[in-house]
């Protein structure tokens, strides 16, 4: 959204972080889920959420402003195009990016941008005091947004380069990075067309690989 007032338009850009979390917010509290029916009034989306009343609707109020709800008369919500895609079971969901975006620890990598502008370290080293993924792979909650925030942007893209691009002039495939989606993501190396002779490989880290191997154990009922 651009105005013809550059003084407005820098100012919606300044203020964009406080729109990124809001959105994080309300996908953490999963009121989209909430709204999928029909539009409802603030006590009852707050009573489902186990929020405050008063600041739940300064929220959504907000949120109306920015697109993603749509508020009705006696401080009824419901969701607009943008708010029906951090609905759970919506094609095109960003519930899980959303809720990655909020993350203290992401948040804090951007806030300190100025110390990696300056030394050209990580931010995120400076402030943890160690690598990312390493980080990472010891805090299992953080993973499981992670991984699901990559599955959510990988879902759209992998169906286009599957079906589109043709891949038997190739006798090795590498899926970098493949063992963190979900078994049923679009790019996998199954849904890959290739003849049968081609060698399909996927290469990750070993906390990844370990998380597939015990989904697909979880999945098969092997124990």
């Amino acid at each position: 959204m651009t105005s013809q007032n550059p003084v407005i338009d820098l100012m919606r850009l300044i203020g964009g972080f406080q729109v990124s979390q809001a959105i994080s917010v309300t996908a953490e509290l999963g009121i989209a889920d909430v709204l999928k029916n029909d539009a409802l009034h603030i006590d009852a989306i707050a009573q489902a959420t186990e929020c405050h009343p008063r600041s739940l609707y300064r929220l959504l109020h907000m949120l109306a402003s920015a697109g993603v709800l749509e508020e009705l008369t006696g401080q009824h919500f419901k969701l607009t195009p943008l708010g029906e895609c951090l609905r759970s079971d919506s094609s095109n969901k960003r519930s899980a990016w959303a809720r990655y975006a909020g993350q203290p620890y992401v948040w804090q990598s951007w806030g300190a941008m100025m110390h990696s502008v300056k030394t050209g370290e990580s931010s995120f080293g400076h402030l943890h005091g160690a690598n990312l993924w390493e980080w990472r792979s010891k805090r299992r909650e953080e993973t499981e947004i992670f991984d699901a925030a990559m599955s959510e942007l990988s879902s759209a893209a992998g169906k286009a380069v599957a079906s589109s691009y043709d891949f038997s002039v190739f006798n090795v495939i590498i899926d970098v990075g493949g063992e963190r989606n979900d078994r049923s993501a679009p790019l996998r190396m199954s849904a890959v067309p290739a003849p049968q002779a081609t060698r399909k490989q996927a290469i990750d880290l070993q906390a990844a690989i370990l998380v597939a191997l015990r989904k697909r154990k979880a999945g098969s009922g092997s124990t």
